[in-house]
């Protein structure tokens, strides 16, 4: 893990806040604390405050927690779409809502809009032809 944070621990000795931004990746990963930026701190040792410091100035940091959060919504949207292939009504409407334009709200305000613009803009058609 220090590895990933681009370390070599053979020419750079480990400093503390590299073993804690490791420890918090780690952390961050293991499913029993649900992506809780909070309680992944506390538990590492640090405040959130710290955390933020770390995103800002450290890319590494950054892309790693950036990774780590993309893999738990793939495992969440794995889950969701199964749930949904288990005819589980309630993640079918979620899934539909936010992947489907024509169940999205916002996409079809989007259209409506989009459509009375166009026939606006372009004039309805006059009965001569």
């Amino acid at each position: 893990m220090i590895e990933e944070l681009g370390i070599n621990i053979k020419t750079d000795p480990p400093k503390l806040n590299n073993i804690k931004k490791a420890v918090w990746i780690k952390t961050y990963k293991n499913p029993q604390y649900m992506g809780n930026i909070s309680t992944v701190c506390e538990t590492v040792g640090i405040n959130r405050t710290t955390y933020y410091d770390w995103l800002e100035a450290d890319e590494g940091f950054r892309q790693l927690a950036m990774e780590a959060k993309m893999e738990m919504c793939d495992t969440a949207e794995e889950t969701l779409y199964a749930r949904g292939l288990e005819k589980d009504t309630t993640a079918l409407i979620y899934w539909l809502k936010n992947r489907h334009p024509d169940f999205n709200e916002n996409e079809r305000k989007f259209n409506q809009q989009t459509n009375i613009q166009f026939i606006v803009t372009r004039g309805e058609p006059n009965e001569t032809g």
